[in-house]
């Protein structure tokens, strides 16, 4: 099982990785206004920007 990104913590799901994709952007939105970028939410989850386009085309 890889373990990269996430945090350590791959979700379970595909609804798993949505709901904590929505979360981390809402909280990036919270602390960089509407400056808030794909990259940004990405570098929060400590995943790729990729990876949020697979789950967010």
């Amino acid at each position: 099982m890889r373990t990269r990104g996430w945090g350590g913590h791959v979700p379970a799901s595909d609804e798993e990785a949505v709901a904590r994709i929505l979360h981390a952007t809402r909280r990036t939105i919270d602390e960089r206004g509407e400056q808030t970028s794909i990259a940004d939410v990405a570098r929060t989850l400590g995943v790729t920007r990729q990876t949020v386009y697979r789950y967010f085309p």
